[in-house]
Protein backbone atom coordinates (compact mmCIF):
# COMPACT_ATOMS: atom_id res chain seq x y z
CA UNK A 1 0.00 0.00 0.00
CA UNK A 2 1.52 3.33 -1.04
CA UNK A 3 0.67 6.92 -2.00
CA UNK A 4 0.70 6.01 -5.70
CA UNK A 5 -2.30 3.72 -5.18
CA UNK A 6 -4.54 6.78 -5.52
CA UNK A 7 -4.08 6.34 -9.28
CA UNK A 8 -6.38 3.32 -9.04
CA UNK A 9 -9.14 5.78 -8.08
CA UNK A 10 -8.29 9.08 -9.80
CA UNK A 11 -6.08 7.90 -12.67
CA UNK A 12 -6.91 6.84 -16.21
CA UNK A 13 -9.33 3.92 -16.75
CA UNK A 14 -6.28 1.81 -17.59
CA UNK A 15 -5.20 1.98 -13.93
CA UNK A 16 -8.50 0.52 -12.70
CA UNK A 17 -8.31 -2.22 -15.29
CA UNK A 18 -4.79 -2.94 -14.06
CA UNK A 19 -6.00 -3.22 -10.45
CA UNK A 20 -8.74 -5.72 -11.25
CA UNK A 21 -6.43 -7.67 -13.56
CA UNK A 22 -3.99 -7.95 -10.65
CA UNK A 23 -6.76 -9.03 -8.29
CA UNK A 24 -7.86 -11.76 -10.69
CA UNK A 25 -4.35 -13.02 -11.35
CA UNK A 26 -3.59 -13.28 -7.61
CA UNK A 27 -5.87 -16.27 -7.29
CA UNK A 28 -6.71 -17.30 -10.88
CA UNK A 29 -3.43 -17.66 -12.73
CA UNK A 30 -5.16 -18.83 -15.93
CA UNK A 31 -6.54 -15.30 -16.39
CA UNK A 32 -3.01 -14.09 -17.14
CA UNK A 33 -2.84 -16.40 -20.17
CA UNK A 34 -6.21 -15.12 -21.40
CA UNK A 35 -5.10 -11.51 -20.95
CA UNK A 36 -1.86 -12.13 -22.83
CA UNK A 37 -3.75 -13.83 -25.66
CA UNK A 38 -6.16 -10.91 -25.97
CA UNK A 39 -3.37 -8.31 -25.95
CA UNK A 40 -1.43 -10.24 -28.62
CA UNK A 41 -4.48 -10.42 -30.89
CA UNK A 42 -5.23 -6.74 -30.24
CA UNK A 43 -1.70 -5.76 -31.32
CA UNK A 44 -1.99 -7.86 -34.49
CA UNK A 45 -5.41 -6.44 -35.32
CA UNK A 46 -4.24 -2.86 -34.78
CA UNK A 47 -1.25 -3.49 -37.05
CA UNK A 48 -3.58 -4.90 -39.73
CA UNK A 49 -5.78 -1.82 -39.41
CA UNK A 50 -2.82 0.55 -39.76
CA UNK A 51 -1.44 -1.39 -42.76
CA UNK A 52 -4.90 -1.75 -44.37
CA UNK A 53 -4.57 -5.57 -44.37
CA UNK A 54 -8.31 -6.12 -44.65
CA UNK A 55 -7.94 -9.77 -45.57
CA UNK A 56 -6.71 -10.51 -42.02
CA UNK A 57 -9.45 -8.71 -40.13
CA UNK A 58 -12.15 -11.39 -40.32
CA UNK A 59 -9.83 -13.86 -38.60
CA UNK A 60 -8.66 -11.36 -36.00
CA UNK A 61 -12.22 -10.19 -35.30
CA UNK A 62 -13.35 -13.66 -34.26
CA UNK A 63 -10.21 -14.32 -32.22
CA UNK A 64 -10.54 -10.95 -30.47
CA UNK A 65 -14.23 -11.54 -29.74
CA UNK A 66 -13.55 -15.00 -28.28
CA UNK A 67 -10.69 -13.91 -25.99
CA UNK A 68 -12.36 -10.60 -25.13
CA UNK A 69 -15.63 -12.23 -24.13
CA UNK A 70 -13.72 -14.50 -21.74
CA UNK A 71 -12.04 -11.46 -20.15
CA UNK A 72 -15.39 -9.70 -19.79
CA UNK A 73 -16.91 -12.75 -18.09
CA UNK A 74 -13.96 -12.92 -15.65
CA UNK A 75 -14.22 -9.20 -14.85
CA UNK A 76 -17.96 -9.36 -14.30
CA UNK A 77 -17.46 -12.24 -11.88
CA UNK A 78 -14.59 -10.60 -10.00
CA UNK A 79 -16.54 -7.36 -9.51
CA UNK A 80 -19.60 -9.23 -8.24
CA UNK A 81 -17.45 -11.15 -5.74
CA UNK A 82 -14.99 -8.37 -4.82
CA UNK A 83 -17.62 -5.67 -4.25
CA UNK A 84 -18.90 -7.43 -1.14
CA UNK A 85 -15.45 -7.47 0.45
CA UNK A 86 -14.72 -3.90 -0.67
CA UNK A 87 -18.04 -2.45 0.54
CA UNK A 88 -17.70 -4.13 3.93
CA UNK A 89 -14.10 -2.91 4.29
CA UNK A 90 -15.06 0.63 3.25
CA UNK A 91 -17.87 0.77 5.79
CA UNK A 92 -15.61 -0.57 8.55
CA UNK A 93 -12.76 1.89 7.97
CA UNK A 94 -14.54 5.04 6.75
CA UNK A 95 -17.37 4.96 9.27
CA UNK A 96 -19.71 6.44 6.61
CA UNK A 97 -23.31 5.17 6.68
CA UNK A 98 -24.04 4.91 2.94
CA UNK A 99 -22.17 2.19 1.06
CA UNK A 100 -19.61 2.58 -1.71
CA UNK A 101 -19.89 -0.03 -4.43
CA UNK A 102 -18.00 -0.91 -7.60
CA UNK A 103 -19.76 -0.98 -10.97
CA UNK A 104 -18.34 -2.71 -14.01
CA UNK A 105 -19.05 -0.89 -17.30
CA UNK A 106 -17.87 -3.19 -20.10
CA UNK A 107 -17.16 -1.83 -23.57
CA UNK A 108 -19.19 -4.71 -25.01
CA UNK A 109 -22.60 -4.99 -23.37
CA UNK A 110 -23.31 -7.94 -21.13
CA UNK A 111 -24.93 -10.94 -22.75
CA UNK A 112 -23.47 -10.56 -26.25
CA UNK A 113 -22.33 -13.65 -28.13
CA UNK A 114 -19.12 -14.03 -30.12
CA UNK A 115 -21.08 -13.65 -33.37
CA UNK A 116 -22.73 -10.45 -32.13
CA UNK A 117 -19.35 -8.99 -31.15
CA UNK A 118 -17.91 -9.94 -34.56
CA UNK A 119 -20.82 -8.05 -36.13
CA UNK A 120 -20.02 -4.97 -33.99
CA UNK A 121 -16.38 -5.10 -35.06
CA UNK A 122 -17.42 -5.39 -38.71
CA UNK A 123 -19.68 -2.34 -38.41
CA UNK A 124 -16.84 -0.34 -36.85
CA UNK A 125 -14.29 -1.43 -39.47
CA UNK A 126 -14.42 1.63 -41.73
CA UNK A 127 -13.91 4.01 -38.81
CA UNK A 128 -11.18 1.84 -37.27
CA UNK A 129 -9.28 1.61 -40.56
CA UNK A 130 -9.11 5.40 -40.64
CA UNK A 131 -7.99 5.53 -36.98
CA UNK A 132 -5.63 2.55 -37.17
CA UNK A 133 -6.85 1.19 -33.86
CA UNK A 134 -9.51 -1.00 -32.24
CA UNK A 135 -12.08 1.21 -30.55
CA UNK A 136 -14.12 -1.36 -28.59
CA UNK A 137 -13.28 -4.30 -26.36
CA UNK A 138 -12.07 -5.10 -22.84
CA UNK A 139 -9.13 -2.71 -23.31
CA UNK A 140 -11.79 0.02 -23.11
CA UNK A 141 -13.68 -1.34 -20.08
CA UNK A 142 -14.38 0.98 -17.15
CA UNK A 143 -14.86 0.47 -13.42
CA UNK A 144 -16.77 3.04 -11.37
CA UNK A 145 -16.86 3.72 -7.62
CA UNK A 146 -20.51 4.52 -6.95
CA UNK A 147 -22.01 6.06 -3.82
CA UNK A 148 -25.64 7.21 -3.67
CA UNK A 149 -25.94 6.73 -7.44
CA UNK A 150 -22.98 8.97 -8.32
CA UNK A 151 -19.45 8.22 -9.51
CA UNK A 152 -17.71 9.13 -6.25
CA UNK A 153 -14.29 9.57 -7.88
CA UNK A 154 -15.71 12.73 -9.53
CA UNK A 155 -16.99 14.39 -6.37
CA UNK A 156 -14.98 13.01 -3.44
CA UNK A 157 -12.35 15.11 -1.69
CA UNK A 158 -8.66 14.24 -2.08
CA UNK A 159 -8.66 12.75 1.42
CA UNK A 160 -11.71 10.61 0.68
CA UNK A 161 -10.27 9.38 -2.62
CA UNK A 162 -6.95 8.52 -0.99
CA UNK A 163 -8.84 6.60 1.68
CA UNK A 164 -10.65 4.66 -1.05
CA UNK A 165 -7.31 3.74 -2.61
CA UNK A 166 -6.07 2.36 0.72
CA UNK A 167 -9.31 0.46 1.25
CA UNK A 168 -9.01 -1.01 -2.25
CA UNK A 169 -5.66 -2.56 -1.39
CA UNK A 170 -6.81 -3.78 2.04
CA UNK A 171 -9.87 -5.34 0.39
CA UNK A 172 -7.59 -6.94 -2.21
CA UNK A 173 -5.48 -8.51 0.54
CA UNK A 174 -8.59 -9.71 2.38
CA UNK A 175 -10.05 -11.08 -0.86
CA UNK A 176 -6.82 -12.94 -1.59
CA UNK A 177 -6.89 -14.43 1.91
CA UNK A 178 -10.54 -15.49 1.56
CA UNK A 179 -10.13 -17.03 -1.89
CA UNK A 180 -6.80 -18.82 -1.49
CA UNK A 181 -6.56 -19.51 2.24
CA UNK A 182 -3.02 -18.13 2.08
CA UNK A 183 -1.72 -15.28 4.20
CA UNK A 184 -0.47 -12.25 2.26
CA UNK A 185 2.73 -10.29 2.86
CA UNK A 186 1.82 -6.63 3.41
CA UNK A 187 3.99 -3.64 2.55
CA UNK A 188 2.48 -0.46 4.02
CA UNK A 189 4.56 2.50 2.89
CA UNK A 190 3.93 5.59 5.04
CA UNK A 191 0.17 5.83 4.56
CA UNK A 192 -1.25 5.87 8.09
CA UNK A 193 -0.17 9.45 8.80
CA UNK A 194 -2.94 10.75 6.52
CA UNK A 195 -5.67 9.02 8.55
CA UNK A 196 -7.14 10.34 11.78
CA UNK A 197 -6.69 8.22 14.88
CA UNK A 198 -10.07 6.50 14.58
CA UNK A 199 -9.50 5.52 10.96
CA UNK A 200 -5.97 4.32 11.75
CA UNK A 201 -7.31 2.01 14.42
CA UNK A 202 -10.06 0.67 12.18
CA UNK A 203 -7.59 0.31 9.30
CA UNK A 204 -5.30 -1.91 11.38
CA UNK A 205 -8.23 -3.91 12.74
CA UNK A 206 -9.46 -4.58 9.20
CA UNK A 207 -6.18 -5.95 7.85
CA UNK A 208 -6.38 -9.67 7.09
CA UNK A 209 -4.25 -12.20 8.93
CA UNK A 210 -0.84 -11.90 7.28
CA UNK A 211 2.39 -13.82 6.98
CA UNK A 212 4.48 -10.69 7.54
CA UNK A 213 3.82 -6.96 7.48
CA UNK A 214 6.28 -4.14 6.87
CA UNK A 215 5.33 -0.59 7.85
CA UNK A 216 7.28 2.61 7.21
CA UNK A 217 6.70 5.79 9.25
CA UNK A 218 7.95 9.36 9.35
CA UNK A 219 9.92 10.11 12.50
CA UNK A 220 7.20 12.47 13.78
CA UNK A 221 4.47 9.85 13.59
CA UNK A 222 3.37 8.44 16.95
CA UNK A 223 3.58 4.76 16.04
CA UNK A 224 4.13 3.33 19.52
CA UNK A 225 0.45 2.39 19.79
CA UNK A 226 0.75 0.10 16.76
CA UNK A 227 3.50 -2.00 18.28
CA UNK A 228 3.54 -5.30 20.11
CA UNK A 229 6.33 -7.39 21.70
CA UNK A 230 6.94 -9.44 18.55
CA UNK A 231 7.55 -6.37 16.37
CA UNK A 232 11.06 -5.64 15.12
CA UNK A 233 11.79 -1.92 14.73
CA UNK A 234 14.32 -0.51 12.28
CA UNK A 235 15.40 3.10 12.75
CA UNK A 236 17.26 5.06 10.13
CA UNK A 237 19.82 7.48 11.56
CA UNK A 238 22.14 9.38 9.23
CA UNK A 239 21.66 6.81 6.51
CA UNK A 240 22.33 3.76 8.70
CA UNK A 241 19.91 1.16 10.09
CA UNK A 242 19.56 0.42 13.79
CA UNK A 243 17.53 -2.63 14.80
CA UNK A 244 15.98 -3.89 17.99
CA UNK A 245 12.87 -5.45 19.49
CA UNK A 246 10.01 -3.10 20.33
CA UNK A 247 9.84 -1.96 23.93
CA UNK A 248 6.55 -1.01 25.53
CA UNK A 249 6.14 2.74 25.79
CA UNK A 250 9.20 3.58 23.67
Amino acid sequence: LSHDDIQFVTGAPEMRRMFFNQTLILYDHSFLDTLRTYNRILRLRNAALRDNRRELLDVYDRQLATAGLEISDHRKRIVNEFTGTFTETFRGISGLPSPLTIRYAPSWKNGLTVDEIVSILAKNRYNELSLGMTTTGPHRDRFLFVREGTDFSKIGSTGQLRLISLILKVAQARFYRERTGRKPVLLVDDVLLELDLGKRRRFLETLPEYEQAFFTFHSEEQYAGYRSPNVLVYRVREGAFETGRAEAGS
